[in-house]
């Protein structure tokens, strides 16, 4: 377990290293506060932290991470914590890229498949909200807002609030059989 007297996290910082944040990335030439791979159990005990933030990393990781990784999130996060998430919006940015809003193709290309200036910056998942919030909703998170970043409206804000984890339905057979 690694061990912090810090009591928020910022999960793939990449270069934006906070104040007041233990700062992890996968990525060691960044010099984060600790490197973490997010697709493995996180290294920090369970009810750590009062918040934290995601922000555009969760496009960077295979989808098929996305439920452990938030599940690693809500683990570590403290009774009634929050997490915030940021993310491109897939079909604003498509839309924009459509309508070539701005005449800014170029960018709005690079919101979809990232600005690929090196290996870990791809955009492998498609990010939408509604199909988010339902992960985050069968997980456990409660309170769940999005909106778009201000100033920003291709990308999206969320904020969750950690409520007590659901039981699947063979969780609920089990206890309703077996006691």
């Amino acid at each position: 377990m690694l061990e912090t007297e810090f009591t928020k996290l910022n999960l793939g910082c990449g270069l934006c290293k906070l104040d007041g944040y233990f700062n992890v990335d996968i990525d060691e030439e960044l010099k984060p506060d600790a490197i973490v791979d997010l697709t493995k159990p996180f290294p920090f005990e369970k009810d750590k932290f009062e918040e934290v933030l995601f922000l555009h990393t969760i496009e960077h990781i295979s989808k098929s991470f996305h439920p452990s990784i938030l599940s690693e999130i809500q683990r570590v996060l403290k009774p009634e914590g929050k997490l915030i998430l940021g993310y491109p919006e897939f079909s604003v940015c498509a839309q924009f890229w459509i309508d070539n809003k701005r005449g800014k193709r170029d960018f709005w290309e690079a919101c979809i498949y990232g600005r690929q200036t090196s290996v870990s910056d791809f955009h492998v998942a498609l990010m939408d909200s509604a199909e988010l919030k339902d992960t985050l909703l069968s997980i456990g998170f409660d309170n769940i807002v999005h909106k778009p970043e201000e100033h920003n409206e291709q990308y999206t804000v969320l904020t969750a609030i950690k409520g007590i984890p659901r039981i699947t339905y063979e969780e609920h057979v089990k206890e309703f059989v077996f006691g």
